[in-house]
């Protein structure tokens, strides 16, 4: 059934308002582990979402309430299912530990298993969110340079694709930096650096570490133990953090790399490597890389 969804009401294409169905709601939930039933709609993980930050258009909020009014097959045709970057933040803020990111991800793979939607189209998606990485990628170095994206072309974006200037193994093997002891003592104490032994639990869960050469949490670790902390602070890798703590969460070891990376975005900042001004001109810039990720969702869909 293809539906037209409004801000405010869910119809069916030709039809009236649809009648919640609330008898699916617990066979939905506990497929999910969304923990659904405990929201009382105060919409914090609407404010969290980075996709609703910079679109408007991705609700976590909407989406847990059509589950819990038992619209699970509209919800499935929802192209919002499919903007969800996977950073988890909804349920970070969540104060009755709903998990709105959970409820989204069992609505992919029913759509998938449903065939609302096609596997090829679903590996299509998998590659732009890669390609997507590059985009955000060369929109922080625009930014750093004092520059703002204030549209994006396909042109534009093919020949940032083409390139391949990125953060490499190659450049931690150039040698040790030349960063002070008591800076290096002071991120090691608080975010317990040198207890890491490069098993890359941490680049396993990161949601954009897919092209470790773009952002690899493992290796911002590795180089600040290797003292090479000026490399960081002039990369636009540091910037790419979604902030989604998943990297800290499953490090056996207890490193923090979640709090290392905002670390290394303070002395960025305190050190004059960035001006201060470089988190508008991101936030600016993403509204628009971030309608481009969409529209291209869209079509694909």
């Amino acid at each position: 059934m293809e539906s037209v969804v409004s801000s405010k009401r869910i119809y069916p294409k030709g039809d009236g308002p649809l009648i919640p169905r609330t008898e699916n709601r617990r066979a939905v939930d506990e497929a999910s582990s969304a923990g659904m039933q405990a929201c009382w709609t105060c919409g914090s993980c609407d404010f969290e979402c980075p996709v609703n930050i910079y679109t408007r258009t991705l609700r976590p909020q909407k989406i847990v309430r059509m589950a819990n009014l038992g619209l699970l097959d509209e919800l499935l045709w929802l192209p919002e299912i499919w903007y969800c970057i996977s950073c988890r933040r909804c349920g970070h803020v969540c104060p009755n530990v709903v998990k709105p990111w959970a409820m989204i991800e069992y609505a992919r793979r029913a759509a998938i298993f449903k065939k609302y939607v096609s596997w090829e189209s679903v590996q299509h998606m998998q590659r732009l969110w890669m390609y997507f990485q590059k985009i955000r990628w060369h929109a922080v170095a625009v930014c750093i340079q004092g520059g703002e994206i204030e549209t994006l072309l396909d042109g534009q974006v093919e020949a940032w694709l083409n390139q391949e200037d990125y953060l490499s193994d190659a450049v931690i093997r150039q040698g040790v930096g030349q960063l002070y002891p008591d800076t290096l003592k002071l991120l090691n104490k608080s975010c317990s650096t040198t207890h890491c032994y490069t098993c890359s639990e941490c680049s396993s869960a990161c949601p954009i570490s897919g092209n470790k050469r773009l952002f690899d949490p493992s290796a911002i670790v590795r180089m600040v133990n290797l003292g090479m902390v000026t490399e960081l602070l002039n990369t636009p890798a540091i910037w790419l953090c979604l902030g989604c703590r998943r990297c800290s969460d499953c490090c056996s070891q207890g490193v923090d790399g979640a709090s290392l990376i905002q670390d290394l975005r303070d002395l960025a900042l305190s050190s004059g490597a960035v001006d201060f001004e470089l988190k508008i001109r991101m936030e600016n810039s993403f509204r628009v890389v971030y309608q481009y990720f969409l529209r291209e969702i869209r079509q694909i869909l």
